[in-house]
């Protein structure tokens, strides 16, 4: 299994350049094409976040981002970039600043987040009872990394230098090899490639941004729909072959508009290595869907919500190839 080259606390390096700007580099190893997946910026905005109330607000001691919001205003492509971070509302309790990252002369994404710290919080908390419905199938981890899971298939792009959607090189998933059988849920357990490194709190863009397009699923030929991609995957197992990912060749792409994430608990520190992720579109018009994802841990408690909004963009394959992946996984 050929391993990306880069961590992510690599690829996610700030540079202080004083009170409120930063300077982030977009790295080619989180990319699709020739700019940056919307997963990574959302992480990469998130540390940016964790620095400003490390350094300029420290006095606040605020250290837990615990909801942020992005509106992806263009692509924004891989180099250099500067982050303006705004103090919009400081409290006591918690605080929200604005961001917005600006590349070659132009916003490319803004969005807000709120900080607190969790240690202090003494809010009203009500057991619910709210468990995933239906629940996911059991699984054995060890057995879904050498393919012997009998509920679940790995699914995992090596890396390669050059490689177009070199986003996708930085999880490795677990598919269930019987798709869901309502079209507009996709579902799966992923975890990081490098063997050493654990998703943290911060790096939770990546994890609710890896999802193939439920629209997809509603083409009975797309090699994209959830049982194609498990098929796929079961196939290279048995068989014995290197896993192919191919390129997207659906006549459609599934650019980001805007991605907003609520986080229920933080993960442990030191991080963990799986989490299971269930996405739900609940309605498709105009080209324009929604897109709910859920997260939930190994003990099955839930770690954070999402709630974004994607578009459907129609386009001629041969030109889309030409110019390089821009939809999802």
């Amino acid at each position: 299994m050929s391993l990306p080259p880069t961590t992510f606390d690599e690829a996610s390096r700030i540079q202080s350049c004083g009170d409120h700007e930063y300077k982030v580099n977009i790295h080619a190893d989180f990319a699709w094409g020739s700019v940056a997946h919307g997963g990574y910026l959302f992480s990469l905005l998130w540390n940016v976040v964790g620095e400003h109330f490390r350094t300029t607000l420290a006095s606040y001691a605020q250290p837990d981002t615990v909801a942020m919001h992005l509106e992806l205003l263009r692509p924004a492509p891989l180099g250099d970039a500067t982050v303006h971070v705004k103090d919009v509302r400081l409290g006591k309790g918690s605080s929200t600043v604005h961001m917005s990252l600006v590349h070659g002369g132009k916003e490319r994404v803004v969005g807000y987040a709120t900080n607190t710290n969790r240690s202090k919080t003494k809010g009203l908390t009500i057991p619910t009872g709210y468990t995933l419905s239906p629940p996911p199938a059991p699984i054995s981890f060890p057995a879904v990394l050498s393919n012997q899971d009998p509920n679940y298939i790995r699914y995992h792009v090596p890396w390669r230098p050059g490689i177009k959607n070199a986003a996708l090189t930085n999880a490795t998933f677990a598919l269930p090899r019987t798709a869901p059988s309502d079209k507009g849920v996709r579902e799966q357990w992923l975890c990081p490639t490098l063997p050493a490194e654990k998703w943290t709190t911060p790096m939770l863009g990546l994890v609710i941004d890896h999802c193939v397009p439920p629209p997809e699923n509603f083409f009975p030929n797309s090699p994209h729909t959830a049982q194609a991609t498990a098929d796929r995957s079961a196939l290279w197992a048995r068989d014995g072959m290197p896993e192919q990912h191919p390129e997207w060749a659906a006549p459609r792409f599934y650019p980001t508009i805007n991605i907003g994430v609520e986080v229920k608990k933080n993960l442990p520190a030191e991080g963990v290595k799986w989490l299971f992720t269930r996405f739900r579109m609940k309605g498709l018009r105009d080209g324009r869907f929604d897109l709910g994802c859920e997260v939930w841990d190994e003990g099955g408690e839930l770690v954070a919500v999402s709630q974004q909004v994607w578009m459907v963009v129609e386009v001629d394959v041969k030109a889309m190839k030409k110019r390089g992946p821009s939809g999802k996984l």
